[in-house]
């Protein structure tokens, strides 16, 4: 009988002196994971494979313990599964957490926090991400500062774009001394929001030239504003696949060219730049619509959409809304696509008026509202089509309201 007790106590110790890592458990849960389940954005197998490991290591404890927690926490999430990531981030906010992996759970409820409000379904309910944050532990300036961008995310999606603005003005706050790269994220978040909240580009030019002490601020607005401006009096020179149709090749780029601007026409030519969920472009494309009408003979119009994967399907329904019997240009990449970089766009929507050489002749013709917009545009056709410089447009609207 002592003999079987020394021999459990000899392969209890054994088991102890060869208990798994985390490094282990994560490397054994990553093999289980099928190939295909890794390109696939809602499969939950790489967190159940976690799960299952984490099972079957009970004893595990102390730094590995939550590295697998903060690993299985992040799999749930990124399936979307908010409920069944709640037990390992309970466990999260149970332990005595120092960095890195402190930094890793404030991303982890960032997350967590952008899933639930998108799925709530009062919006009174919802605890702002700083907030939210706060009460959870004192994290790096750089997880606060997310917290704050998230925020503002959710407020520009409830259409209270202005108000967002002071919360991408807090992140940026927080992100004093970080990297360039870093704050200029934030900045172009900002620019889109401003945008969205119906700033014009002149407001947005003078608010970047009242921080222009800033590098990152400087470093944007030199490449957003003397970049844009210099298109005007010169040639539009596209790549041949900028302007194509929504049709996908072998490798799966978009293929076809649908004008040619380098062509000399007996039409002058409009780029509307879009996008199907911008207020801007809903109050421009009835504009576009009546000027079509109006000159018909003259000009035409070709779209460039930037709506991403998850609201490209709503392109046709838009046109037909608002009447508007124009080629659309489609790319999922949206911003990032060539046709955005070789434009500059950093703008919804975005009219450029062309003449009948394929010169840039305006940029700035979206004004404050579709009146605005039917008035600048007339004037630059007028103006444009005789042959003529299209007037410079000075700012229509009290966009230092928006200004916080």
């Amino acid at each position: 009988m002592r003999m079987v007790l020394v021999l459990i106590l000899f392969l209890n110790a054994q088991l102890m002196l060869h208990a798994a890592t985390a490094d282990e458990i994560l490397a054994k849960a990553k093999a289980e994971v099928p190939k295909e389940a890794w390109i696939d954005l809602g499969s939950t197998a790489w967190a159940e494979a976690l799960q299952k490991e984490l099972s079957n290591h009970s004893d595990l404890a102390g730094e590995d313990l939550i590295k697998v927690q903060l690993a299985l926490s992040e799999a749930w999430l990124a399936a979307g599964q908010v409920k069944l990531a709640a037990s390992s981030m309970k466990a999260l906010s149970e332990a005595q957490l120092e960095q890195p992996y402190l930094d890793r759970y404030g991303s982890n409820l960032i997350l967590q926090w952008t899933l639930s409000w998108r799925n709530a379904e009062k919006e009174d309910v919802i605890v702002a991400a700083p907030k939210m944050l706060k009460q959870a532990g004192n994290f790096s300036k750089l997880i606060r500062s997310r917290s704050h961008v998230a925020e503002a995310a959710r407020l520009v999606a409830i259409d209270q774009a202005k108000k967002s603005l002071i919360q991408y003005d807090a992140a940026y706050a927080l992100l004093k001394g970080a990297s360039i790269e870093e704050r200029i994220t934030v900045l172009q978040l900002r620019l889109t929001a401003m945008e969205t909240a119906g700033m014009r580009q002149t407001a947005i030019a003078d608010w970047f030239d009242r921080r222009k002490k800033d590098d990152a601020v400087k470093a944007m607005a030199t490449s957003m504003f003397n970049e844009s401006q210099s298109m005007v009096g010169k040639k539009l020179v596209l790549k041949p696949d900028v302007l194509a149709e929504d049709k996908a090749g072998e490798d799966g780029e978009v293929v076809g060219v649908a004008f040619d601007f380098t062509q000399v026409t007996k039409k002058a030519r409009i780029l509307f730049v879009f996008a199907t969920w911008s207020k801007g472009s809903m109050d421009s494309a009835p504009v576009l619509a009546k000027a079509l009408a109006d000159y018909k003979d003259q000009i035409d119009v070709v779209g460039i959409s930037l709506d991403t994967e998850e609201s490209i399907k709503n392109i046709d329904p838009f046109l037909a809304r608002y009447g508007l019997d124009i080629f659309v240009s489609k790319n999922p990449k949206a911003w990032e696509s060539e046709r955005a970089k070789q434009l500059h766009l950093e703008a919804l929507p975005t009219i450029i008026l062309l003449d009948k050489k394929g010169i840039i002749r305006a940029t700035d013709i979206h004004g404050a509202d579709a009146a605005a917009t039917q008035k600048r545009l007339k004037q630059s056709l007028e103006e444009v089509l005789q042959g003529k410089a299209a007037p410079v447009f000075e700012d229509d609207g009290d966009e230092e309201d928006f200004i916080p």
